[in-house]
């Protein structure tokens, strides 16, 4: 008679339990990450200068109303609903959210590929939207 290794059968969840919680885990991590990167980039209410706003992505022309609106330039458009806008007047960030920005975020602390995710420029990338000009007003 020929014996078979005791190995898991095919039936055993343990593996299926111990893949979903590894996962679950890694899910988890990711989300704490990026709540803590959000909240960090967060722009003040009364903040003005360049700035990620971040709208729906279903309708670039409401986007575009809503910055005029608020008061501001678009900079750049790198990824649906993701505008690099400035505006000068204080409260900028504010009037945005009032115009139905969904965040107004600071330029991304970090470069870490995947970590910033679409709503964010890594930090020093701006330069491939703009470049600092000497403000005329000054």
């Amino acid at each position: 008679m020929i014996e078979t290794p005791s190995g898991p059968k095919r039936g055993d969840g343990r593996y299926h339990r111990l893949a979903a919680a590894i996962f679950g885990g890694i899910i988890a991590v990711w989300g704490i990450g990026m709540a803590v990167a959000v909240s960090a980039t967060s722009v003040a209410d009364s903040e003005a200068g360049t700035m990620v706003s971040v709208f729906s992505p279903t309708d670039d022309h409401a986007a575009v109303s809503a910055i005029r609106a608020a008061g501001g330039l678009m900079i750049a458009n790198p990824d649906a609903g993701t505008w690099v806008v400035h505006g000068r007047d204080d409260g900028f960030a504010a009037r945005l959210r009032a115009q139905g920005a969904l965040g107004v975020f600071r330029d991304f602390p970090v470069a870490l590929p995947g970590v910033s995710g679409c709503f964010f420029l890594p930090g020093g990338q701006h330069a491939l939207f703009f470049q600092s000009r000497p403000d005329p007003g000054a």
